[in-house]
């Protein structure tokens, strides 16, 4: 009958042996009468490749492992030529003899995996080594506990060759192809044909187990084709969650980089604000520094006067900054009196101006309007009011030259010019800022006062409007 036909068993071509063929132990010339018979007439394509290969020294003998395992590199590289290919078109026995369908196969170098597994194992044989043709499946998913889950598309065909001191070492040199359905289709309906064929000539039984690697051309030990692809399986895997990880992981880290980039965009405006601040104040620290103390009388040298001056302008800058900062409203032509005159209305409660005069009638002698130092029930915006008065004239003296002092209309040294007002400390000048955001927030309504404190704090408008001193 015909195996590759469908109707007969892939065995029945290659065996004829008839007998217990549950024992399959023993070296490779002890299993020849089962798995080593042939028919007396081969196709001449069959007897030119084991010619070639006699011709190249190698062993048709299969006396030991060493002559199987060159007579399997022969085969093997023999069916590594680039000319055979995988193909599904190639027919199949039609009632031809089964030497006659392998023997067209071998010159047309073309067909499926019947086609090569009946074409090896009977070029094995050739060779004089025990071979068997092989039904099963290749690799399937693990179900675990050594159990295997495979589909119908799955099913394979390939060749196990005895070799001594080894035992039963697979072989499938099918090419790789993606037309495996299709391929296995074909083999399945080799493989039902297997009961029809075996009324008649008893064969070996075909094993189902999964298919072991296909050994190489250089070591039949080595890992199969099948393992070699649950390798190369098992690679992709790992490349594929590997690739999943680093894409679930790349949106979170470029939002994450992106919300830092926008924290340091939205921090910048605050740094360049805070530093500037800073540096006004180092001005104030190191002027204290070097006077070792306040000093309240005109005997200061006249450098030590414009270092002073310097200081007062930058002290006045600031309040001027923060004004801005905090959102005091006047208009941009405005001077720095009419702008005092409006800071002073926020630190003394918004009284108006009637009320700012009889609050600071006394401010330049040192009370208040409760005719003490400041401390009453506003006690800290007199006293803020006090020194923002103090930093409006020393800022205006040094930015025009005024002499540090000057004669009244009747000759006698006027007490208010004469005398250099002391320089604040950085505290003093803090309060002073704290106290005129607190009043302006408190303008304003409850649910605006959040979103104001966060404007000057990460938007200064200071940063893009500057007033000159008037």
């Amino acid at each position: 009958s015909d195996a590759l036909s469908g109707r007969s068993s892939s065995y029945g071509m290659i065996s004829t042996f008839s007998g217990d063929t549950s024992d399959d132990t023993g070296t490779g010339k002890a299993l020849r009468r089962m798995y080593g018979t042939l028919p007396a007439a081969l196709p001449a394509s069959v007897r030119a490749v084991i010619d070639q290969g006699r011709r190249q020294g190698v062993s048709t003998d299969g006396a030991n492992a060493s002559e199987q395992l060159a007579a399997m590199r022969y085969l093997v590289s023999y069916f590594n030529q680039k000319d055979f290919v995988y193909s599904l078109d190639e027919p199949d026995g039609n009632g031809r003899d089964n030497m006659e369908v392998i023997g067209d196969f071998l010159n047309s170098k073309s067909g499926y995996c019947v086609h090569y597994a009946s074409a090896l194992a009977v070029l094995g044989r050739g060779m004089g080594l025990s071979t068997r043709m092989v039904l099963g499946y290749i690799a399937g998913q693990s179900s675990g506990q050594g159990s295997y889950t495979v589909a119908a598309k799955q099913l394979h065909a390939w060749v196990e060759v005895y070799i001594d001191g080894i035992g039963w070492v697979p072989f499938d040199v099918t090419p790789a192809s993606s037309d495996t359905q299709e391929d296995t289709a074909s083999a399945a309906s080799t493989a039902s044909s297997t009961a029809s064929e075996s009324t008649r000539s008893p064969s070996p039984s075909i094993s189902s187990t999964t298919p072991s690697p296909s050994a190489s051309s250089s070591d039949a030990t080595d890992r199969s084709e099948d393992d070699e692809t649950a390798g190369t399986g098992t690679s992709a895997s790992r490349q594929s969650r590997a690739g999943a990880i680093i894409a679930s992981v790349m949106p979170a880290a470029l939002m994450v980089l992106g919300i830092m980039l926008l924290i340091a965009l939205a921090a910048m405006p605050y740094g360049l604000r805070r530093r500037r601040r800073i540096r006004r104040y180092g001005l104030l620290e190191r002027s204290i520094r070097r006077t070792d103390k306040r000093v309240d009388t005109v005997a200061e040298s006249d450098g030590a006067h414009d270092d002073a001056g310097e200081v007062w302008l930058a002290l006045w800058s600031e309040i001027v900054d923060t004004s801005l900062d905090v959102g005091v409203r006047i208009p941009s032509n405005a001077s720095d009196t009419e702008l005092a005159a409006v800071l002073r209305g926020l630190l003394l409660g918004g009284q108006g101006e009637r009320g700012d005069r009889e609050r600071l009638q006394g401010l330049g002698h040192g009370g208040d309007e409760h005719g003490g130092d400041g401390h009453g029930a506003d006690g800290d915006g007199v006293r803020s009011a006090k020194l923002l008065a103090s930093l409006l004239r020393e800022a205006t003296r040094a930015a025009f030259g005024a002499p540090a002092s000057s004669a009244d209309a009747s000759g006698a040294p006027s007490c208010s010019r004469g005398r250099q007002t002391p320089l604040p400390t950085v505290d003093e000048v803090e309060r002073l800022r704290s106290l005129l955001l607190m009043r302006s927030l408190d303008t304003l309504p409850q649910a605006l006062r959040v979103l104001r404190r966060m404007r000057v704090i990460l938007l200064p408008r200071s940063l893009f409007r500057r007033r000159p001193i008037v």
